[in-house]
């Protein structure tokens, strides 16, 4: 299924005071839309400091990474290099596959581009993996992979997403009817320039309430999330902004430890 989001304008006149601006790739009007808020807003309570030494944090690293490779080393329940579309995706004006690779495109407006795996997926644990590219648009514009998606009684999509630039920033972003950004930054992980393929992927647990966040094969984060243990839903793939993205060897793993 495939859907394309109109996003909402954010008036400057209501706009909080900010102690945290986030540039958000989403668009009003012509421009980028500025996402403002309170550090609370964000981040919630303050938490207590917490020191962690290199080696900890070393470690944690490499507990992730290790994770994740034993998890990918089993079937997928679904996976697709794209060298056809024997999968049944959604494809149209948005949403084409050719030459190995699904082309996911924004053709004008402040939309989003959003396109779930054909089967359906019900997932409360789930691991996904792409190899991402935008090849159109601005090295600002993200892509890269949505979760737990579900839809409403009248079709409206909620979801998280895994999101990645050709600039080296990631974000972790929840959309339900509007966009709260929950965590990210810049990752040295991540490869450079338009055209430039990254390999994302994320382990993500309702019932623990975490998601953990990979580029090129290396842990980026680990985000915990107040959401409900029986949350679960369709994995897909997402772009923002007048751009194109592509996708290939794409597979979801229903399995999260």
């Amino acid at each position: 299924m495939t859907w394309t989001v109109k996003v909402a304008s954010y008036p400057t006149t209501h706009r909080p005071t900010c102690a945290v601006c986030w540039r958000s790739p989403l668009w009003s009007g012509g421009n980028p839309l500025q996402l403002r808020s309170t550090l609370g807003q964000v981040l919630g309570p303050t938490p207590t400091p917490t020191a962690l030494d290199q080696g900890t944090v070393s470690a944690n690293a490499q507990a992730a990474e290790q994770q994740l490779a034993g998890i990918t080393a089993h079937p997928p329940v679904f996976s697709d290099a794209f060298g056809s579309n024997n999968a049944h995706w959604a494809t149209g004006s948005s949403v084409s596959i050719h030459d190995g690779h699904l082309y996911l495109t924004n053709a004008a407006g402040p939309t989003l581009a959003l396109e779930t795996t054909p089967t359906a997926l019900q997932l409360s644990a789930a691991t996904a993996r792409v190899d991402v590219a935008l090849t159109d648009g601005s090295p600002s514009d993200e892509a890269g992979l949505c979760f737990w998606v579900t839809t409403d009684s009248k079709g409206n999509p909620s979801y998280f997403c895994y999101l990645a630039s050709a600039d080296g920033r990631y974000g972790l972003w929840q959309y339900h009817g509007d966009w709260l950004y929950i965590s990210g930054g810049y990752s040295s992980a991540l490869k450079l320039g338009m055209g430039q393929a990254n390999t994302l992927a994320l382990i993500a647990n309702a019932r623990q309430g975490y998601a953990s966040l990979f580029a090129n094969g290396h842990f980026v984060s680990r985000i915990h999330l107040s959401i409900s243990p029986t949350l679960s839903g369709n994995v897909g793939l997402l772009v923002l902004n007048i751009g194109q993205a592509s996708f290939t060897n794409y597979a979801v793993y229903g399995a999260s430890a």
